[in-house]
């Protein structure tokens, strides 16, 4: 049985061993710190499916798979989505159908919402996922499919990559997330790594997920009275454990943009901020590729590895094989001057 190692134990290297267990593989997961610490775990857990229909399906896959770990798992939502292109709306609605979903636009904005000129609106179907549970769920699955997990790092450059004195077997796919570069430098100018975060706050909950693209924030209410906001500035990171340090006057920004919309919100109060490394290729795509024969990598899914990561987990098998997957869309405009361009930046 041919062996694969995998270098991180966040949802894209789980995701990793569980496909690469499925079709046979001896898989071994490594990971320096097991259930700590990842973008997923200080996720708002909402699967994303404002993107093109090519990534989006990937998205739906995931669902799949969490589904099929515990159908509670997952909540199907409709989240309120704002942006200044039409056309764009309309021609992602219309993906969003032809897959299944129940999208709609809408003719003006909601009652609750204070809405500016040339803005539109739309009703798009989405997914809440309970990220607190994903990775212990994701474990287990990989566990009952006789993925061994290792609680060990790894140094090294492909090739030569080891833990301890041990050298890594077979094939190796580094899921490592924000740490990716430091294992494979030749990616250093290609995976761009930042600080994502977030902040829960009570008061001023929506009736519903809101994706505000014109005033560049999200909202997403938890409980009665309570909601995860994020979005923000996302400042490049040269260290990735820089990433853990929250910027409350970014968190308050985000705050006030959304009190643009919901005067309420100005009352507000934040009740926990976190923050987390995240990582991104360069033209806002994730990085899904061979860079030797024996080494792959998976990551660069900017904070969004709980919506693509399970599903593109798929594309591994053909890669071992010599395949290449399906050439992923290349984005409708330039990076951001943040820096971090989004799989779902569409219009």
């Amino acid at each position: 049985m041919e062996a694969v190692s995998v270098i991180g134990a966040g949802v894209a290297g789980l995701s990793a061993a569980i496909e690469m267990a499925r079709q046979g593989y001896r898989v071994r997961v490594y990971e320096q710190a097991l259930l700590k610490y990842s973008a997923a775990t200080r996720s708002a857990g909402i699967v994303v499916t404002i993107m093109r229909g090519s990534l989006l399906r990937y998205a739906l896959d995931s669902v799949r798979l969490y589904e099929s770990l515990d159908p509670g798992l997952v909540r199907r939502v409709e989240a309120l989505w704002i942006s200044e292109d039409r056309d764009c709306m309309e021609r992602v609605v219309g993906e969003h159908r032809s897959l299944g979903l129940r999208s709609r636009l809408l003719d003006g904005p909601p009652s609750w919402l204070s809405a500016r000129p040339s803005e539109s609106y739309a009703v798009i179907e989405t997914f809440i996922v309970d990220a607190g549970r994903v990775l212990p769920l994701l474990l287990q699955k990989a566990e009952r499919l006789g993925v061994e997990v290792v609680e060990e790092a790894v140094s090294g450059v492909p090739g030569r990559y080891r833990t301890g004195g041990e050298r890594l077997e077979g094939i190796v796919v580094v899921a490592a997330g924000p740490w990716t570069p430091s294992l494979v430098p030749s990616l250093r100018s290609e995976l761009v790594v930042y600080k994502c975060q977030a902040a829960s706050v009570e008061g001023a909950r929506p009736p519903m997920p809101v994706e505000d693209d014109a005033l560049d924030y999200y909202i997403v209410p938890v409980s009665p009275s309570r909601s995860n906001i994020g979005d923000g500035p996302n400042p490049l990171l040269d260290d990735p454990l820089d990433g853990y340090a929250t910027d409350m006057e970014a968190v308050y920004d985000v705050l006030e943009r959304y009190a643009e919309r919901n005067p309420s919100a100005w009352e507000a109060r934040v009740i926990q901020a976190w923050a987390a490394p995240c990582a991104v290729g360069r033209e806002g795509l994730p990085i899904v590729k061979a860079i030797r024969r024996d080494t792959i990598v998976f990551a660069g899914f900017n904070g969004a590895g709980l919506t693509l990561a399970p599903g593109m987990a798929k594309l591994l098998p053909g890669l071992l094989r010599g395949f290449t997957p399906p050439s992923l869309p290349a984005p409708r405009r330039p990076p951001k001057t943040r820096g971090v361009l989004e799989p779902y930046d569409v219009c």
